[in-house]
């Protein structure tokens, strides 16, 4: 019988056989919170956070200042009305008790409630009372793409058009979580060499985290991340652009210590934990031996490290060749004095290699690049608030004597009107290994610079954002051989009726410097300039259907050349009380040199920022079916045609994905 027609058979089956209603999803409630960029920003650690945040509401009574701001969905000026009610009123009875708050209305209540519960913080429970809350769960995906992929291009016993996903997860709210994930990327090969680390998946990442024992805030054996003030030495982040809002790309946090089981290449394995030594002191504690993927080059004194490769990818030869073969030894943590209003602290970080890192031999990597095997980089940080306003810094220095700092500032003008600034220094040759501070560039080095931005609510449901952001990168950097400066500016204005109408209308302008190539001009540096622009909005039809309209400009000049591109999407969701349907149809246009990308929903635990070049179209499909209050299933389809600016050439690329969850 025909594959494809039982396959058909069997989804039909599923889509239409009866169910349940589920309201709301966490995806649903998270959008809110993660804006919907042209840009990816850190959605993947948001993402994951926030799911466990939603799944294991926090306790608003308990929370402390820094802890509140890790979350993400709370302004410094809301944290301090809360705590200062909670210290003049108690604890709240309800989080319906948040509108008598200052800076608190109904829409912001609305959007938090799901993540955020109203309990006493003194009441205790035994073992078993928090135990018999366990929830368990497995998810599995699978994602298939027939076109756009050379087979030839990987080995012989690799798997070039699937992709495989495992998560197993156990958590008890309050004391224990248990997590596993298991990937397999396109062209990766499914290996079972324990002997070698291979186990089945190409990656396998799992934690055990125990909370709330006697002093111990929480104990994590497996993979995690740790974040300490600006993220200067650490950093439980990804910074990789600026987003429209002005406030939040300087004021975003992220927890003090988090376990994780979803980045391939990025934070620790090992032990960890956080410890409440007194009132108001706090102290992080690691300890983290994990393998890491790098390029090597052979010396005739031996083999040495020239870069590091991120991308946690093993598919052909030479990617195979980079799968851990470089061991990285870390020991670090933090102390850290806090209260509502002022929270000071320092941090460590020690990291040995077991071979030696030396850059590639080149004029960026002059003597400007920490060298050896073992490295060190302390800091010190601090925060303080007062009425309407908010201060954050952190100073840090590497074993090379090299220094960053960076401090951020937030003040509130007038109802509705606030002002935020950031000043920051990162000497070339800082380059922490697991640090990403703020900035320009995609790491915490050789940069100085200066921001500012502004928000303001003039009318009742407009709110207009502003930034502007000065940078200057004193050495060399990748593709500009001399010193170089530039300057980023975005607006945006919002005018949102809560679940009946948002507009959203924003522009973004970028001046840059890099190496001018053509032969006939003797001026080593020539401008770029990049202009974007976007109007999205979006309508509510009753509660069942939502319409996303969307349309982005992307303008770059470069040698007096202009090279440019649109895109413009229409989304629906229509939800039933079994299933829930999810529609996309873009078409772009773009040149050559130009790439438009814009946000794309995806099934749980998976968000999508496409980039489109060539003329041509998108069209995704997604369907989201529960049975019962145990399982759900995704199904999604999407597919690309586009023609390559330069061969005239149609390619087409599509992949199928599907993904059940099943809770016990």
């Amino acid at each position: 019988m025909n594959k494809r027609i039982v396959f058909s058979a069997i989804l039909f089956f599923i889509i239409l056989s009866p169910g349940i209603a589920q309201k709301h999803t966490a995806i649903e409630h998270i959008e809110n919170f993660i804006l919907p960029e042209e840009e990816a920003t850190n959605v993947a650690l948001d993402l994951e956070n926030l799911i466990f945040l939603y799944e294991n509401k926090a306790n608003i009574n308990a929370l402390n200042y820094d802890e509140l701001q890790s979350t993400g969905l709370l302004y410094p000026a809301q944290i301090q009305e809360l705590i200062r009610y909670r210290e003049i009123y108690g604890d709240l009875f309800s989080l319906n008790e948040l509108q008598f708050i200052k800076r608190f209305d109904s829409v912001t209540v609305a959007l938090i409630r799901p993540f955020f519960i109203a309990q006493n913080p003194e009441l205790k429970r035994s073992l078993k009372e928090r135990l018999k809350y366990t929830r368990s769960e497995i998810l599995i995906r699978h994602d298939r793409q027939t076109t756009g992929i050379a087979p030839d291009k990987y080995g012989e016993d690799s798997n070039p058009y699937g992709y495989h996903a495992l998560r197993l997860k156990v958590q008890a709210p309050g004391f224990m979580r248990i997590a596993l994930t298991a990937t397999q990327n396109y062209g990766e090969s499914f290996r079972w060499k324990p002997q070698k680390g291979h186990y089945g998946y190409d990656h396998v990442s799992s934690f055990i985290e125990i909370e709330k024992i006697g002093i111990i805030k929480k104990v994590i054996l497996g993979n995690f991340r740790t974040h300490f003030g600006q993220g200067l030495i650490m950093s439980g982040r990804r910074f990789t652009g600026k987003t429209y809002d002005a406030l939040g790309n300087i004021f975003s946090g992220a927890p003090n210590l988090s376990a994780t089981a979803s980045s391939q290449a990025f934070g620790f394995r090992g032990l960890a934990g956080e410890i409440d030594l007194a009132k108001n002191w706090n102290l992080t504690v690691f300890a983290a031996s994990t393998p890491r993927d790098a390029r090597l080059d052979s010396l005739s004194q031996g083999h040495i490290i020239r870069s590091f490769d991120e991308s946690g990818l093993h598919r052909d030869a030479s990617e195979l060749e980079r799968k851990w073969n470089v061991r990285e030894t870390n020991l670090g943590g933090a102390l850290k004095f806090e209260n509502y209003r002022f929270s000071a602290g320092i941090a460590f970080i020690g990291t040995n290699l077991s071979l030696p890192f030396e850059a590639s031999p080149s004029r960026l990597d002059l003597a400007k690049h920490p060298e050896g095997k073992r490295f060190y980089s302390a800091s010190a940080f601090t925060r303080y608030s007062f009425r309407d306003f908010h201060m954050k810094g952190e100073v840090a220095i590497n074993q090379d004597k090299k220094i960053a700092g960076s401090v951020s500032a937030l003040k509130t003008l007038a109802p509705g009107y606030r002002i935020g600034v950031n000043l920051r220094h990162y000497d070339a040759g800082f380059a922490p290994r697991h640090g990403n501070a703020f900035g320009e560039a995609s790491n915490t080095d050789n940069e100085s610079g200066f921001y500012i931005g502004l928000t303001s609510e003039p009318l009742a449901h407009l709110k207009i954002s502003l930034y502007h952001d000065y940078f200057r990168f004193p050495w060399l950097k990748y593709n500009v051989d001399m010193p170089s400066d530039g300057n980023e500016t975005g607006i945006q204005a919002v005018y949102s009726l809560y679940k009946k109408t948002e507009v959203r209308i924003a522009f973004r302008i970028e001046n840059k410097e890099a190496n001018d190539t053509r032969e006939s001009v003797s001026q080593k540096l020539a401008s770029v300039r990049t202009q974007k622009a976007s109007v999205w909005l979006r309508r509510y039809f009753g509660e069942n259907i939502r319409s996303d309209s969307r349309v982005n400009f992307n303008f770059h000049k470069r040698y007096g050349e202009e090279n440019n591109g649109f895109l413009l999407s229409q989304d629906f969701s229509y939800e039933l009380k079994r299933y829930d349907f999810k529609l996309r149809f873009a078409t772009f246009n773009t040149d050559f040199y130009t790439r438009v990308t814009m946000y794309e929903p995806g099934i749980l635990y998976d968000f999508n920022f496409p980039s489109y070049i060539g003329e041509g179209y998108r069209f995704v499909a997604q369907v989201r079916r529960t049975f019962g209050e145990k399982i759900t299933f995704w199904f999604r389809y999407a597919i690309t045609s586009a023609t390559d600016p330069e061969t005239n050439e149609i390619k087409r690329k599509d992949k199928l994905s599907t993904q059940i969850r099943i809770r016990f």
